[in-house]
């Protein structure tokens, strides 16, 4: 398994997290294209995309997913509870997780 960064920070404000404290409640996407050669210069196939909150910012998140989906490869990756209610960013995922499409379910 391979590491790859793709943002720091996050959006919410969370008084538990020290993340939003020191980010200051923003979130800071790494450029598409960064990650994607990062991914490609692996010899690996599985990644964890490594994020304070992979879904702060659901559009980026998407367009992230879409990218990526070429490569064919095996992903994880964390994020807030807050992807539940959207649907749209629930179903790219559901398309781009190939290993657990069958665990996630249309809202």
């Amino acid at each position: 398994m391979s590491l790859v960064e793709t943002g720091r920070g996050c959006n919410h404000n969370c008084e538990f997290c020290s993340i939003s404290r020191f980010y200051g409640s923003r979130y800071h996407a790494r450029s598409h294209e960064l990650i994607e050669a990062d991914i490609k210069a692996s010899p690996y196939k599985y990644f964890f995309l490594v994020d304070d909150n992979l879904v702060a910012n659901s559009r980026n998140a998407i367009e992230l997913f879409r990218r990526i989906e070429p490569l064919k490869i095996k992903w994880a990756g964390q994020g807030t509870l807050s992807m539940a209610k959207d649907p749209e960013l629930l179903r790219a995922m559901k398309k781009r997780l190939r290993d657990y499409s069958d665990r996630v379910r249309e809202p």
